[in-house]
Parts: structure tokens; C-alpha cells; sequence
């Protein structure tokens, strides 16, 4: 769940689409969250539905009159390819087999981008999103990596189109358009306040735990922030739920409704180990109802006199990452390992 979480398992992907007419209904894949070398949190689709999605605000309208939702977001996906590259050039490239994938979820969930656009659109696994704001008959458009912690600029969408076109790049919206997907994960005032089955309550964190936490790798510095109940992994928050025992043993994520899924899609599934493994007293977390595999553990430790965050993975719960409490320490010891740490070999 920390960072960038790279080595896949099995997606279950049962898309749910329905267009908005005036807006980008959405949601890309339910992910974990990435981390360097530690494997996925899985979490599963919501079902393909015919029933109503929720209309967008009007703040956060991504509408055109000459195009349909869809061909929107494909402009603004190969604008912010060309204009920017990098994690946007990866997503385009990424998504091109099976179409760009756009996911609207509520702000909220991205504590980085300012709160008042109400909702975000975030783009396959690279951490790009962007967000709207209409300005008269046209949208603004703001492009942000690491979700939201980075903008990279804005521009007007009429500026985007010219600047395909002036560029001689406008034929790669026909290309990416007819493919791409729009999902829709916000949730509404009345769902968040629904009790939803099968949920324990909150999962405490402990107090020590709680903070900043940094680690360097794949050539960036990665943040963890741990609150009392939630966790912020690169710029997306992700509430801590324990789960009833009974109802998980007798329930799938599959089957749950279509609200359900949609309210938990940034839920973890939290639980404490009952002993020490490898002199470290672990916290389990997995996405909500995930069956198969064994999630990411959280283990508090101290290298060098100084505290640290142990992230590990696997069955036998082999350490992939660790974290420090300033950037400046996780520069330090980028890379290192250490002898009293369980390491796959």
C-alpha cells in the first residue's frame, strides 16, 4: 500500500459505465496503493451497471459542446503527454492497448489538491490527475502528478485542442478516444454516512506510528503520512477499517453492491498481528474484502538510533522498503539493508 506498489496480481475488472451528459462520470482500476518493489493491494471493480451515475458539480464540469465526455478527457490525457512527458507520457503509453481509464472520486481523498473543485480525475498507475474549473463557456484544466503534491500547469481546454492540432497531434484523439472509459467512484453526502456492512469501526493507529514518514527509491523521494485512522500514500488517502470476521467469511467483494464498492474503493482492510515476527510487531493491511494475497505490513523499528517504518510483504513477510522521519535520512541510507531486518534472498 506505500508508494508505488508495482508487482501485479489478477485484476478482477468489472467495469460500471455510464456517461453523464454533462460530465466525466469516472474511475480508473481499483488499485492499492504503489510502492517501489512491494507488491499490489488488489482491490476489485464495481459491476457494470445500467442505473444513473451521479451528475458532476458544476465547479467541476468537464464538458464541451462540440465533444462528448469521453473525447474530453482524451484531449486533455495526450495534451498533458506532450506538454509535460514523464508520468503522463507513461500513462498514455500505458493505456493505449486497452483505453485511458479516467476515475472521478472526491477530492477529499487527495489532501493536496485544493478542496474547492470538489472532485478529481485521476488516470491509470503513474499518480496523474487533473482537475476542472469552468471559466465562462470553457474549462480550466489543472494537470498534477503524484496525486495533486505536484501541479505541473493548467490551460484552457479550447488551448489544449489548438495546441494538438498546431503540433500536428490531434490525430491521436480519434486514436485514444472510441477506447477510452470513464468510472465514476464519488461518493455522496448520504452514502458517506451510511453504516456499511461488514465494517468493525475504525482501526486505531498507534500514536508512535502516527506522522511524516520518507523513503527514496526509483529515483524519487516517496511520503507517508499516518494519521489516528487513515493513511496518505504519495498525495491519496485511504481510511482504516477493521472488518467483521463472520461477515467476511461468508461474503465476496463481487457480489456487494454497487454503492458498497464505490464507498469503499479507498478502505483498507486493518488488523494487528497477535506476536512479534522477526522482532517486529507488524500491522496488516490489504483493500477492503481482498481475498487472496497478504497485503502490505507496517512495522515500527529503529536503524542508526533513529525510528523507522518497516514495509514488508509476502507470506513470510520479507522487508521491501524502509521509511524514516526526514526526507534528509531517507537520502542517507537510500538502498541500504540492514542485518537485523528479514530480507527475501
Amino acid at each position: 500500500m506505500l508508494g508505488k506498489l508495482k508487482k501485479s496480481k489478477i485484476l478482477q475488472f468489472l467495469a460500471f459505465l455510464s456517461l453523464v451528459l454533462l460530465l466525466l462520470s469516472a474511475c480508473s482500476q481499483q488499485t492499492q496503493r504503489k510502492s517501489g518493489s512491494a507488491p499490489k493491494i488488489e482491490k476489485l471493480k464495481p459491476s457494470e451497471s445500467n442505473s444513473k451515475t451521479k451528475s458532476a458539480p458544476r465547479k467541476g464540469k468537464a464538458f464541451d459542446s462540440n465533444i462528448n465526455p469521453k473525447r474530453t478527457a482524451t484531449v486533455i490525457a495526450v495534451y498533458a503527454a506532450k506538454k509535460y512527458g514523464d508520468d503522463w507520457q507513461k500513462t498514455l503509453a500505458d493505456e493505449k492497448e486497452n483505453g485511458i481509464g479516467v476515475a472521478v472520486k472526491n477530492s477529499e481523498y487527495f489532501p493536496h489538491v485544493p478542496s474547492n473543485f470538489g472532485v478529481v480525475y485521476q488516470i491509470g498507475d503513474h499518480e496523474v490527475l487533473y482537475t476542472l474549473k469552468q471559466v465562462g463557456q470553457d474549462n480550466l484544466v489543472y494537470l498534477y502528478t503524484n496525486n495533486g503534491m505536484k501541479e505541473l500547469g493548467h490551460a484552457t481546454f479550447r488551448t489544449m485542442r489548438q495546441y494538438l492540432k498546431e503540433n500536428g497531434w490531434d490525430y491521436l484523439i480519434s486514436e485514444y478516444a472510441h477506447k477510452t472509459k470513464i468510472f465514476d467512484l464519488r461518493i455522496s453526502p448520504k452514502l458517506m454516512s451510511q453504516k456499511m456492512q461488514g465494517d468493525a469501526g475504525a482501526f486505531i493507529v498507534p500514536f508512535v506510528m502516527r506522522g511524516n514518514w520518507y523513503s527514496y527509491f526509483n529515483k524519487r523521494m516517496n511520503t507517508t503520512t499516518i494519521g489516528p485512522n487513515y493513511t496518505i500514500e504519495n498525495g491519496e488517502k485511504y481510511e482504516l477499517h477493521r472488518i467483521d470476521d463472520k461477515f467476511f467469511e461468508h461474503k465476496t467483494y463481487g457480489e456487494m453492491s454497487k454503492d458498497y464498492q464505490i464507498r469503499t474503493e479507498n478502505w483498507e482492510m486493518t488488523g494487528e498481528l497477535s506476536r512479534k515476527i522477526h522482532g517486529i510487531r507488524w500491522i496488516n493491511f490489504r483493500a477492503w474484502m481482498q481475498g487472496a494475497g497478504d497485503g502490505i505490513y507496517y512495522g515500527l523499528h529503529s536503524e542508526m538510533g533513529q525510528p523507522v517504518l518497516v514495509v514488508a510483504s509476502s507470506a513470510s513477510i520479507a522487508t521491501d522498503q524502509i521509511y524514516w522521519k526526514t526526507p534528509q535520512l531517507a537520502m542517507q541510507n537510500k538502498n541500504k539493508k540492514f542485518s537485523d531486518l528479514y530480507y527475501l534472498r
